[in-house]
């Protein structure tokens, strides 16, 4: 599968920061895709039976920072600034408030295999994207005007999955994504429900924690792209219907979440 995103600069503020007071920020995380990639527990504990190539789209700016801390990536280099991500996770919850997150045009590029999965796709289009079987399309929904220009697109391979939170779907979208026949899976802590054309199913998380069950070492940021990649490769590799794949996700990102993850090896 070939995973696709953005490079993200990520500055986390605390919540001992908000004093009233002026503070500078000089620490940066790299963000975006590479949450998952640099989640080395994520990716040994769900991701080291399957082989990914990963294509990274960043400015040639941090080509050599990015070399330098992780190999085997494909590089698709874009001219724009790198959006820059001001996070703040405070007692479980997050908030972020996002620079130049703009909507991108790739450039052709040769796809590695005939499934993809796209994180932040209201935020980049190509058409090479209409030369896979099927796309899981993660959305990041910071952009009102981005993801509805997403929702009238018609480069989605017939049965593709688009994932959004739930919070920033609305009536319009919802019409919209509806008409393109594809899955749409709106996802909260609580609930993810599917909807395609003809149909609407709910799905609970049987599996939700509450704040105090959470470990405190654990980020906010980044759940939802594990989410969506946990739906795609169930859903793809392990060939589990949506409904399942999503239960499947919900499962394990509790047991990592309550760092519990050690259940997912005695069920193998």
């Amino acid at each position: 599968m070939d995973l696709i995103g953005k490079l993200y600069l990520d500055y986390f503020v605390n919540n001992q920061n908000l004093d009233g007071k002026s503070h500078l920020v000089r620490e940066f995380t790299e963000g975006g895709l590479l949450n998952i990639i640099k989640d080395n527990e994520f990716k040994q504990i769900t991701l080291k039976d399957y082989k990914f190539e990963i294509f990274l789209i960043l400015n040639r700016n941090h080509i050599n920072l990015i070399n330098e801390k992780y190999k085997d990536l494909n590089f698709l280099i874009i001219n724009n600034p790198l959006p820059n991500a001001l996070i703040f996770e405070i007692l479980g919850e997050r908030s972020s408030f996002v620079i130049n997150d703009n909507k991108i045009i790739l450039q052709d590029y040769e796809i590695k295999s005939n499934f993809a999965c796209i994180f932040y796709g209201d935020k980049i289009y190509s058409e090479t994207f209409r030369k896979y079987e099927k796309l899981y399309i993660d959305t990041a929904g910071n952009s009102y005007q981005d993801i509805n220009f997403l929702s009238k697109q018609n480069y989605f391979p017939k049965g593709s999955i688009i994932s959004i939170s739930k919070e920033y779907l609305t009536l319009e979208l919802l019409e919209n994504f509806k008409k393109l026949n594809c899955y749409l899976i709106a996802h909260s802590p609580k609930e993810t429900i599917i909807y395609s054309e003809s149909k609407t199913t709910k799905i609970s998380n049987l599996f939700y924690k509450s704040l105090n069950e959470i470990s405190d070492k654990n980020k906010i940021t980044g759940l939802g792209d594990k989410f969506i990649l946990l739906v795609a490769l169930n859903n793809c590799y392990k060939k589990l219907t949506l409904k399942d794949s999503i239960i499947e996700a919900q499962k394990c990102l509790s047991l990592l979440l309550t760092k519990k993850w050690i259940l997912l090896f005695l069920e193998l």
